[in-house]
């Protein structure tokens, strides 16, 4: 694939995504949903490439469903980011500076506020690991949206992220988790996440409390 323009790629992926949309057949209310998502994503490319199913393997049929959904958490995970990459870059340039919380400007700088807006209690169920913390939850989505789906040794390996420095507890050698085990942690903060843009009607906004400043919230 290296020897691809962009544009190239592009229509390729448009392809792709048509291809899994065909495939996709349901009346299911969560089908319909995920076939609508497929086909806004698909971007506009000067490039078509037309293919027929096979030309995708012999597993598309069974797995279509299953990549959408993935190509689903990826698109949630980058709006996620995205949306608080603009609230830190509005805070930090929009806002004057003599009303600049020192204490959100930190957790700007290191990103722990990313999932300020969720409550407490959500971070200590079905934790993938017993020294998992809400650091790990925002390293995860940081790390999905570096990396992509499902990349844990990339994200392991970075130290920049905290899992690097996770793997010991009061001495002991405990073992990373299993890939199946973080990516369910992932599903269940997407889930989350979601679920509170929906409870506040999608709407960001930042706060500033003298109890708990934390920059961004729902």
């Amino acid at each position: 694939m290296k020897d691809k323009t962009d544009e190239e790629m592009r229509a390729f992926a448009n392809d792709f995504l048509r291809t899994l949309y065909d495939n996709v057949q349901s009346e299911k209310a969560e089908k319909a949903e995920l076939r609508g998502f497929i086909m806004n994503v698909i971007e506009e490319s000067k490039s078509f490439v037309q293919s027929s199913t096979r030309d995708w393997g012999e597993q598309i049929g069974p797995r279509s469903a299953p990549w959408g959904k993935r190509l689903q958490l990826l698109q949630r995970v980058k709006d996620l980011v995205e949306e608080y990459k603009e609230e830190k870059r509005k805070y930090l340039t929009e806002r004057p500076a003599s009303e600049r919380d020192p204490e959100v400007l930190k957790q700007y700088e290191t990103g722990d506020n990313l999932l300020s807006f969720l409550p407490v209690s959500i971070f200590y169920g079905q934790r993938p690991s017993v020294w998992w913390t809400r650091r790990h939850d925002i390293d995860l989505l940081f790390g999905t949206y570096k990396y992509g789906y499902a990349m844990y040794p990339q994200m392991r390996a970075d130290k920049s992220m905290s899992f690097h420095k996770s793997e010991q507890v009061e001495g002991q050698y405990s073992e990373f988790p299993n890939a199946d085990n973080i990516t369910r942690r992932l599903k269940k903060l997407v889930q989350f996440v979601a679920k509170e843009e929906y409870c506040h009607s999608r709407t960001f906004d930042l706060i500033q409390t003298t109890q708990e400043p934390t920059g961004l919230t729902l």
